[in-house]
């Protein structure tokens, strides 16, 4: 097991860039033709070129060949291009299918050369790897190879800018059977000078690219600096390693090698034939094309150099003596109010995001424009949520939709993962056509819009639990007296929001509140009068189904804020209108109103936020690290042990106990606590409502004995919350209190999730996976079970039986109880594990805590433990294993079974920094992002002018046994504050109680300056930098 280093998080002062004092600096820009070194490939140095200088900045392309690979492997998975494009033998993608494709964005290779995966764990957009079956004579096959980014250190992963550009398009890349192809293909030309052709308006797309193949227009560029690059430097050759390492060897000698011509793709596709050409440079500098999975052409890489986050520390930019990154990189952690950000994407475009308050959550980030049109939520006659409620119990919330937050269609939109048509609906109607208004911009069927972001983006979104008024109508069918006071002044819009009638709610993503809006217009001096109020992109225009013309030119328009029209009937949403008033609509305004924007908003979280590049203004907005902590890799093999968070006061062991789909499978080693798995309740707005219709009652037995439905019980919510004691989101809005469990209750503990650290938090993954459902849970009266119920069999080796085809939903956690398949597959690694070890075994702090007493329930005896699944045939009754193995159900709110969590860990984020994943020696993961020394402390003694220098005397003293050398680092700042200086030095910490005194250099016009400590690991050594300033 290889250790891992600290994934560090700079402060401030390193979001500047601390590069030291050298002949180069980034900011003063890069030529054409000037070389800098960065990453490897087959164990040497790659070497890359300036070849171009455009809108995006300094386009640098690999010197030489660096690979021999096919483009696009063949394949008959057609979830992606290989099932579009030219239609033949009665198949659409038949050629791609037979012999790959030439649709760059979802291309082996772009998804290769832009991939941080280790060996064999490559995501391949379009669902055909290149393996060794699928391209041309099996030659340098690359599906079990590592993404090509793993080849670079984060410094150097940090100088490479990520850019939205232009992709061409095969002519028939959306045509159907009848071969109609794009009359505005890039039209084919094979001379260098000439293929730009028709390229500005061609049939194309934007996709976004870390690493990249040159495009024609690109290629194009290279061949016209050929004044500064050399002759046919546009052409390219391959390193010594390319060759020795091709399983393609040409048959002629003296024509595939070192120093000589040969073949390099680009990413234009051939856009007039059948879906597998690719364009590519030829060893005579025509511009070919070849098919697909052709493993016999050269991989010459581009990439964008970004000149704001990188910094050279040594080099002459020559081919001999080429620059090379710098050591130290930086990352923003403060936003202010103003500042822009760019994450995640919408209508295939980036979103623009901007800090429009800072509150006890950190920065509000409102995305700067609307970025499509949507109803609030839609009508419908499911009731087991909020359409059951509010005035005339719930009739006009059937008719024109619920202004209820907590389960609003476009709520469960904005915080979901899930694929196209898999969003859990929470309220149980859909926004499909026939239920919202003139079925204006439905979205059933839409993926969530968390899919449009990435995992470092997703990374940076604070989970909050916040304030959200309700109806005054909500619980009852008489109205609250502390129901929100209407008005429509921005001014006093808050009116009584501070007592209003509410509840809590947790997000990552939402709309802005009347608070919230109010702050947005209270900032108005720095963002600008009326940033308050709406205004549409033009992907929003375009693609709203909605048309007026007051849309879109420039003008202001309608957005939702997520607090309702209180005084209406269960259906008014407040919004702000293209006049800047803050109304509502009677009866009919969140179903009614398809036609109002939707402006999201979320808290960014300075602490795991990752921001790479960018000043922060509109044109040059930061962006997030899209690979956020990729560089540290953990691996943990099934039977080894892992240290994360704490129970009753004690760390809590976890083991792997399988590996599937998802990654490391974690059970905790021991039972940590007795609970119920659901109360018992009256209260019908979730699963209590649903199940077995007895004694005229659909949910009976539920609601006396709780609920066996795994996506809204008791247990699931506490394991998956953060909320601090008494605090809980309980989604089937019945808590486990004294009075609806048997034994101990725990409606006011803290969420469970408050046990881990921040590093801990980030360490686990988050999955949508399989929720076995009970055969009554969606009947009606009628008791009609679902014949693809699961069966529940009681031998541990035979309980999966029918689980692949068995009744179930997905559903997204953090924290979970295993269900019959995991636990089975724990038992079927028996031989890793021990033979029993699917049994659960109760921790001491467990039987210590325990209202419930037993003679066999001790530590070191094996006690019964609960599972997930649903005993499909009873509403009320959820799968256990026994003390003797054996597979029972019982009812929900039984208190004496076990709770065993299970987590998927995040292999890519975890950052183990001690152990060695035994019993006795567990890993640990980082408890945060970086580790604090209070053993060292620094002073600045002294500061003196001396021979147009400042001369700065600092002492620096070790309080720690074990101490090593540090580095120092002192940043010299000028009246402007801007960063002037960075002087290095090395500290020798290695007596106990010594302090050492360094002298250091800075510039005449330094006016302040901060001094930090680092060790060898570049974990920074002291609390917060050492700042003043010099009078």
């Amino acid at each position: 097991m290889k250790r891992k280093i600290l994934c560090i998080l700079l402060t401030a002062l390193m979001a500047i860039s601390l590069l030291q004092t050298v002949s180069v600096n980034a900011a003063d820009g890069i030529n054409i033709g000037d070389y800098v070194q960065m990453g490897t490939y087959y164990g040497v140095p790659i070497l890359w070129r300036c070849v171009d200088i455009d809108e995006n900045g300094p386009l640098m392309l690999s010197d030489k060949i660096i690979c021999i690979k096919p483009f696009d492997a063949s394949g008959a998975n057609t979830s992606g291009s290989h099932g579009r494009g030219y239609y033949h033998k009665d198949t659409q993608g038949y050629w791609r299918q037979d012999s790959g494709s030439n649709y760059w964005a979802d291309s082996n290779i772009r998804c290769w050369l832009n991939s941080l995966a280790s060996a064999g764990n490559v995501d391949w957009a379009c669902g055909n790897p290149p393996d060794n079956s699928h391209v041309w004579n099996g030659y340098n096959d690359y599906a079990d190879e590592a993404g090509f980014l793993t080849n670079f250190s984060k410094e150097e992963l940090n100088a490479i800018k990520q850019v939205t550009q232009k992709s061409l398009l095969d002519g028939y890349e959306y045509s159907d059977s009848s071969n109609t192809r794009n009359p505005d293909y890039h039209q084919y030309d094979h001379h260098i000078d000439k293929i730009v052709q028709n390229y500005d308006t061609a049939f194309s797309e934007p996709v976004t690219d870390k690493i990249f193949l040159p495009d024609a227009k690109q290629i194009n560029a290279v061949y016209n600096n050929s004044g500064i690059l050399g002759d046919k430097y546009y052409i390219g050759e391959p390193t010594v390693q390319c060759v020795e390492n091709s399983e393609y060897q040409y048959e002629t000698e003296g024509w595939f090698e070192a120093g000589k011509k040969w073949y390099s793709w680009l990413r234009t596709p051939d856009a007039c034939q059948s879906g597998d050409p690719v364009r590519g440079v030829d060893p005579h500098g025509d511009v070919f094309n070849l098919i697909a999975d052709d493993g016999a052409r050269g991989i010459r890489p581009a990439f964008y150099l970004n000149l704001k986050t990188v910094g050279f520390k040594g080099g002459q930019g020559t081919v001999s003596k080429p620059y090379y990154i710098d050591e130290k990189y930086s990352e923003v952690d403060v936003v202010n109010i103003g500042k822009y950000v760019q994450m995640g994407t919408y209508y295939g475009e980036p979103i623009l995001w901007r800090c429009v308050d800072i509150d006890k959550n950190g920065p509000l980030m409102l995305s700067d424009k609307i970025i499509c049109l949507k109803a609030f939520d839609a009508s419908g006659d499911n009731t087991s949520g909020s359409h059951s409620r509010s005035y005339n119990e719930g009739f006009y919330r059937r008719e024109y939709g619920s202004n209820y937050w907590a389960d609003s269609n476009i709520r469960s939109w904005l915080n979901s993962t899930d694929s196209e048509g898999n969003v859990n609906w929470a309220c149980g109607n859909p926004p499909d056509d026939d239920h919202v208004w003139k079925g204006y911009n439905d979205y059933a069927s839409e993926a969530g819009f968390l899919t449009n972001f990435t995992r470092g983006e997703l990374y940076a979104i604070k989970q909050v639990t916040q304030k959200s008024i309700l109806d005054d109508y909500e619980y009852s069918e008489t109205a609250n007296p502390d129901h929100h006071i209407y008005n429509s002044d921005i001014n006093d819009v808050l009116q009584n929001y501070d007592t209003a009638f509410s509840e809590k709610v947790t997000d990552m993503m939402f709309l802005p509140d009347v608070k919230q809006i109010n702050a947005v217009y209270n900032n108005s001096e720095i963002l600008g009068d009326g940033y308050y109020i709406g205004e549409p992109t033009a992907q929003c225009v375009a693609n709203s189904e909605y048309t007026d013309s007051s849309l879109g030119n420039g003008n202001k328009w309608c957005s939702w804020l997520r607090t309702p029209g209180t005084e209406g009937a269960g259906t008014a949403g407040r919004y702000v209108d293209y006049n800047g008033t803050v109304i509502s609509h009677g009866y009919y305004s969140t179903d009614w109103i398809g036609c109002n924007g939707i402006r999201p908003a979320f808290y960014l979280n300075i602490e795991t936020a990752s921001v790479i590049s960018g000043s922060g203004t509109e044109d040059d907005p930061y962006v997030v690290n899209a690979v956020f902590a990729n560089w540290k890799q953990s691996v943990i093999n099934v039977g080894e042990y892992l240290q994360m968070g704490t129970y009753y006061g004690e760390p809590i062991l976890w083991r792997c106990v399988d590996i599937d789909e998802n990654g490391p499978l974690m059970l905790s080693d021991k039972i940590i606590c007795l609970k119920v798995f659901d109360a018992s309740g009256t209260n019908t707005s979730g699963s209590h409502g649903r199940g077995y219709y007895i004694y005229d009652v659909q949910g009976f037995f539920r609601q006396k004995h709780g609920s066996n439905y795994w996506a809204d019980s008791n247990m699931r919510c506490w394991l998956n919350s953060l909320s601090s004691a008494g605090n809980v989101n309980w989604a089937c809005g019945n808590p486990p209190d004294r009075e609806h469990v048997s034994y101990k209750a725990y409606d006011n503990e803290a969420g469970f999730l408050t046990n881990f650290s921040k590093g801990e938090l980030n360490s686990i993954k988050q999955v949508t996976q399989k929720s076995l459902v009970d055969g009554y849970e969606y009947s009606d009266s009628s008791n009609t079970i679902n014949p693809d119920y699961y069966r529940l069999e009681h031998e541990i080796d035979n309980v999966v039986q029918n689980y692949d085809t068995a009744f179930s939903e997905q559903v997204t956690d953090i924290m979970f109880l295993p269900d019959v398949k995991q636990i089975n597959a724990v038992y079927n690694n028996r031989s890793v594990l021990g033979d029993d070890y699917y049994l659960g075994e109760p921790t001491a702090q467990c039987v210590a805590n325990s209202i419930y007493t037993n003679i066999s329930f001790a530590a070191g005896g094996k006690w019964e433990t609960w599972l997930r699944s649903a005993d499909a045939d009873y509403c009320f009754n959820v799968c256990f294993v026994d003390y003797f193995g054996w597979v029972y159900s019982t009812i929900a709110d039984d208190g004496s079974r076990g709770v065993r969590p299970a987590f998927y860990l995040n292999p890519e984020t975890a950052v183990f920094t001690n152990g060695g994943g035994t019993e006795e020696n567990p890993y640990t993961v980082s408890a945060e992002t970086s580790n604090w020394n209070e053993g060292i402390s620094a002073e600045i003694k002294e500061i003196q002018e001396e021979d147009e220098s400042l001369i700065v005397t600092a002492e620096i003293e070790s309080f720690l046994e074990n101490a090593e050398n540090a580095l120092c680092f002192f940043a010299a700042y000028d009246e402007n504050g801007k960063l002037i200086c960075v002087y290095c030095k090395d500290v020798p910490l290695k007596v106990f109680g010594r302090a050492e005194s360094l002298k250091l250099i800075a510039p005449l016009n330094t006016a302040s300056y901060k001094l930090m400590l680092w060790n060898n690991d570049m974990q920074t050594l002291l609390q917060k930098p050492i700042s003043g300033e010099i009078k």
